[in-house]
């Protein structure tokens, strides 16, 4: 985690004399489930108001650090940056309960008192079960994989957006051909959104 802060720190006054309000999101350490070190050690509070801390879940392998995840919403802000309601290989049984267990935990409640983003894997037509998608982006195409009742993974999904489904549209805007490239002068092992 030390290296991971450090690492932020230095970038995070770049980020922020370009945008003062930009939002940085800071994964951490294992894969981003070792959610209770930036608790007690953040990064600088100069930063306080840009910085919320990554966590990843993945339903049937991570059940165990939903304990940390509720400790760590308590804290500091967190944004699951990456769950699933499968194995952290991607291709398991569908493990509905504990994916509804955490999605819980992102709402605003007394045990967890913060409302949590969260971004879901995979939507794709990779042949795996936590695929979306059973080949190409499209409703005739939704996933096969079900839960121990015949419910499909798809339809978990759909109900999770409010009943909605939307194939990505193709880039369409200059962002995607010319980004607002950070200038710095050091490589990195850690990939910056911005």
């Amino acid at each position: 985690w030390q290296k991971i802060k450090s690492y932020a720190e230095e970038v995070a006054h770049v980020i922020t004399d370009n945008q003062p309000d930009a939002i940085i999101i800071v994964g951490t350490d294992q894969w981003s489930q070792k959610i209770m070190e930036p608790v007690s050690n953040p990064i600088d509070s100069l930063y306080k108001k840009n910085v919320m801390y990554s966590f990843h879940y993945d339903a049937c392998s991570h059940y165990n650090f939903l304990g940390d995840f509720r400790a760590a919403q308590r804290n500091i802000p967190v944004f699951v940056s990456e769950w699933s309601a499968f194995s952290f290989g991607g291709d398991s049984q569908f493990c509905k309960s504990n994916a509804d267990e955490m999605l819980s935990d992102c709402d605003n409640k007394a045990a967890a008192p913060q409302v949590v983003s969260w971004c879901l894997w995979n939507w794709s037509g990779v042949n795996e079960s936590s695929s979306f998608f059973e080949n190409i982006c499209g409703v005739e195409n939704l996933s096969r994989y079900t839960d121990g009742n015949g419910r499909r993974y798809s339809d978990y999904v759909i109900d999770l957006m409010s009943g909605t489904i939307c194939c990505p549209p193709p880039p369409c805007c200059e962002y995607w051909s010319n980004p607002n490239i950070i200038p710095t002068t050091e490589s990195s092992l850690w990939h910056w959104d911005y």
